[in-house]
Parts: structure tokens; sequence; C-alpha cells
């Protein structure tokens, strides 16, 4: 299909409470498995589901062909990330040289990546994680440990 495929995503969940559930968003997305590159991500809606029972949600993801990925489930409650699971989807076999060392080649267009992110859950206004400074003493040093690794 024009260098894409199709991954199908089944997601089960089972109201393990004593009442209703409250409504619930599944963001399943998938990932470039070493690069981490977004490929896709597809939402869907979770319904009531009485106590104790379980319902199935399907996705289709559309992601560029011969890589492997990783495919993440999240369920989110309005803001809140309720739980989360993840599965590889393996669509490319390593290729690997031995020697005295093991290494990977490969040659990743990013072009076929996703490049914006589209949500219909609320981004809280405040996100949690460092402030501005700490994240730039922290990229510096991570831009330093790579030179050193290079060099």
């Amino acid at each position: 299909m024009n260098g894409r495929a199709l991954i199908e995503a089944e997601v089960q969940l089972t109201n393990q409470g004593t009442g209703p559930n409250p409504d619930l968003a599944i963001e399943v997305k998938a990932r470039k498995a070493d690069a981490r590159l977004l490929a896709d991500r597809q939402w869907t809606t979770v319904g009531a589901v009485r106590p104790g029972a379980t319902v199935t949600r399907n996705v289709t993801l559309s992601v560029p062909d011969q890589h492997n990925y990783e495919v993440e489930a999240v369920l989110w409650s309005g803001d809140v990330i309720v739980e989360r699971g993840s599965r590889s989807v393996n669509l490319a076999p390593n290729a690997t040289t031995a020697g005295e060392k093991e290494f990977t080649i490969r040659k990743i267009d990013t072009g076929e990546f996703v490049t914006a992110r589209e949500t219909p859950v609320p981004i809280p206004t405040r996100t949690p994680g460092f402030g501005p400074l700490p994240s730039l003493a922290g990229a510096a040093l991570a831009l330093l440990g790579r030179r050193r690794y290079r060099d």
C-alpha cells in the first residue's frame, strides 16, 4: 500500500470498579522502535462499561512499512493518564553485522513520520517537570556528554 502498512490495534478494557466508569478516551500511537519517531496516532472513546464487564475498542494505524514499532495504548480520564500498555510490532528484520562488536546500520527517512500533535484531550495549563533553567542545563549536559562520546 504505497510503502505503508496498517496495524490493527485491539484494546480491551475491564471495569474493575463497583460503579460506572467516568468518560474515558484511548490514545493509540505507533513509534519507530529505535528512533522513537511518531508514525501515527489515533483516538477512540470508551462509553459506559458496567462493573466487571470488558469492552473492546479497535484502532487502525497507518505506518511506514519495513520498520519496527512500539505500539502504546494510553487510557485517559480528562487530562489524567489512568493506565498504559505497549507491545512491539516488527515489520522489518534487524540488519546486523557480527564481528568484534555487533552494530546496526539504518537510514531513516524522517519525512515518513508524523510531526504535528493533535489531541482531543485537554492539556493542563501547567506541565509537570523541570522549569526552563534546569531544562537548559540538562540539555547542555546531554550535548556535552554526546560530544565526548563521539570524540
